[in-house]
């Protein structure tokens, strides 16, 4: 005797936001569930990343090619399929602004959002002449560049995330598209850049979309009203 199918799983709908495009998901299941505790648990985020990935994969209805979604895109498809998954709720502890009293606050992860820039946005003016089209990595290729996932400074992680994020780079008579030319030659033209041209890249970078979500509570003990931005997976689950 064949063991009974205990649920009709249901499917919700979900805009890729760096895309448009619209797709539906379902909620995970144990199986999937117990691989993501178990890579979470190792501790190694390459084991962590490959089961996200492999989680959200499974739960889209359509052949979305993940490999090619931005960072943000993986992260705001994991937020939906979790609310959907386990609850729609995250209880967070916040201190107090004044008092640095420990408050418990609610997470509606149903308000998470992602600001997308406008394209025109992605066009960095360094000269007069000279312009610089910028793109959104991809989670995978964030993830497998050491440089980026796991780098020794700051700095480390920044050239590197510049110098794979840059697109094309437009003159008055050409547009060279960044990926066909030697990395010889990116390196080149950034350490060429001034501090305040190099800065505008950073800046770029630095206010890239994330899944983000604004929580505010009144002090339990000295009734000051708070008011905090969550940016970024590590926020909310952190």
């Amino acid at each position: 005797m064949a063991l009974p199918k205990l649920n009709d799983v249901p499917y919700y709908s979900v805009v890729i936001p760096s895309t448009g495009v619209s797709t539906r998901y379902r909620p995970y299941l144990v199986k999937e569930e117990k691989v993501l505790l178990i890579a979470l648990e190792s501790g190694d985020m390459k084991q962590i990343s490959n089961a996200t990935i492999d989680l959200i994969k499974n739960c889209l209805e359509d052949n979305i090619n993940i490999d090619s979604l931005s960072v943000f895109d993986i992260e705001y498809l994991f937020v939906k399929i979790r609310t959907k998954s386990v609850g729609e709720t995250v209880n967070l502890n916040f201190l107090c602004s004044s008092c640095d009293t420990e408050n418990e606050a609610v997470l509606n992860l149903d308000s998470v959002s992602v600001p997308i820039q406008s394209k025109d946005k992605r066009t960095i003016a360094l000269t007069d002449d000279v312009t610089v089209g910028m793109r959104y990595l991809s989670y995978n290729e964030s993830n497998e560049n050491e440089q980026i996932s796991s780098p020794t400074s700051y700095a480390e992680y920044m050239f590197e995330t510049i110098l794979r994020s840059m697109h094309t780079v437009n003159t008055e008579e050409e547009s060279v598209l960044v990926k066909d030319e030697p990395d010889e030659s990116k390196i080149e033209f950034l350490n060429s850049l001034t501090t305040d041209q190099f800065n505008k890249l950073r800046s770029f970078i630095e206010s890239s979309p994330a899944v983000s979500c604004k929580v505010d509570f009144k002090c339990e003990e000295c009734e000051k009203e708070n008011s905090y931005t969550l940016k970024g997976l590590n926020d909310f689950f952190g």
